[in-house]
C-alpha cells in the first residue's frame, strides 16, 4: 500500500507550481507534468507488487484518455495529459503487462487477437487498448470490485447485445461489495433491464446493501421504494386477481435514508425529507422544519416552491 498512498499524495499534491488541487476524482490536470511523472513511478511500483487498486486506478487513466474535449482548454490539457501517457506507455508498455502476466494468472490470453477485438472502442488508439488490458487484469486476477464494474460497464455500452456477459461481470463485482455494483444491479432488477427479470425484493436488497457503504443514490432509490411500499398484481388461473404486497410500506425507515442521503450531499434527499416533514410522513408534520430546510440545505434548488 506504500508506494500506492504515495501515488495518491503526489496525484493529489497542491505543488508550488500548481496552485490548484487536482484531485485523486479528476484526471489530475492541475498537477505539474513532473508532478505527474512522480506519481505514474509510484503506481507502477505498486503495481509490481500486484497493488490491484494501483492496476485499476492507471488502467482508468488510460482508457480516460480520447474522450471529446468540450473547450480549447481541456483539448491542451488532453495533449499533456497524452504525452504522459505516452511517455509513461514508453517507458513501461507491453513488457510491463508480460511481467504483471508471469505473476497472476487472467482469464483471457491477451495477446490474442480476440482480446484486442473484444471491444471496438479500445482500437480507437494502443493507449486505451493498454489500459483494457490493465483493467482486465486487475478485473480477473485481483477480483477488484471497481475495476469489475468499469468492465461491464464498458462491455454493455459497446457490446451490449450480449447481456449474460455483462451480468456475469455486475454480479462478481457485486459480490465484491462493490456500492456502485449494488446499486446498479438493483436499479436493473427494480426495472427489469438489461436482461434482469423484475424483482423488486431483489432490488431493495441491493439499495440497502449499496447503502450501508454510503452509496447515496441507492439510499434515495430504496426510501422511494419503503415511502410507498409495492404491491402487485397477481392472478389464481381464473379472472380473479388480487394485490399482493412484496415490499412493506415503512415511512419512518424511508425518511431515515432520505435524511441520511442528504447529510452526505444528495439534494434528491433533502428535498425527499423536506416533503416528509411538510406531509407528516415518516415523521411528525412540521412545517417550520420543512421551510427551515428547505431555505438552508436546498436554498440554490429552484425546484423548491418558496
Amino acid at each position: 500500500e506504500g508506494w500506492y498512498n504515495l501515488g495518491h499524495l503526489l496525484w493529489e499534491e497542491d505543488g508550488t507550481d500548481a496552485g490548484v488541487d487536482g484531485g485523486i476524482g479528476d484526471d489530475g490536470a492541475h498537477l505539474s507534468k513532473t508532478t505527474k511523472e512522480k506519481a505514474m513511478d509510484a503506481f507502477h511500483k505498486a503495481m509490481e507488487l500486484d497493488d490491484a487498486d494501483a492496476i485499476y486506478f492507471v488502467a482508468s487513466q488510460y482508457l480516460s484518455h480520447g474522450e471529446i474535449e468540450e473547450s480549447e482548454e481541456e483539448e491542451s490539457r488532453d495533449n499533456d495529459d497524452k504525452t504522459l501517457l505516452w511517455n509513461t506507455y514508453n517507458q513501461y508498455g507491453s513488457t510491463f503487462i508480460d511481467s504483471l502476466l508471469q505473476s497472476t494468472r487472467d482469464t483471457l490470453d491477451l495477446t490474442t487477437a480476440s482480446a484486442a477485438e473484444e471491444l471496438p472502442y479500445l482500437a480507437m488508439n494502443e493507449l486505451q487498448k493498454h489500459g483494457y488490458q490493465l483493467l482486465h487484469i486487475a478485473s480477473h486476477s485481483h477480483n477488484h470490485g471497481p475495476a469489475l464494474h468499469h468492465l461491464a460497464l464498458l462491455h454493455v455500452q459497446h457490446n451490449n447485445d450480449d447481456a449474460k456477459e455483462f451480468r456475469n461481470l455486475l454480479a462478481k463485482a457485486v459480490k465484491t461489495g462493490n456500492p456502485d455494483s449494488l446499486f446498479l444491479q438493483g436499479h436493473c432488477q427494480y426495472s427489469g433491464s438489461d436482461g434482469y427479470e423484475q424483482n423488486f425484493t431483489a432490488a431493495l436488497q441491493n439499495f440497502l446493501e449499496a447503502s450501508e457503504n454510503g452509496h447515496v443514490d441507492a439510499m434515495v432509490s430504496a426510501g422511494a421504494m419503503l415511502h410507498n411500499g409495492i404491491a402487485i398484481e397477481e392472478g389464481d388461473g381464473t379472472k380473479t386477481k388480487k394485490n399482493v404486497i412484496v415490499i412493506e410500506r415503512d415511512q419512518q425507515r424511508a425518511f431515515e435514508l432520505y435524511q441520511q442521503a442528504g447529510e452526505l450531499g444528495s439534494l434528491e434527499g433533502w428535498r425527499n425529507v423536506v416533503s416528509c416533514y411538510a406531509t407528516g410522513q415518516g415523521v411528525p408534520k412540521c412545517l417550520e422544519t420543512a421551510t427551515y430546510i428547505a431555505n438552508t440545505m436546498l436554498k440554490d434548488d429552484t425546484s423548491i416552491e418558496r
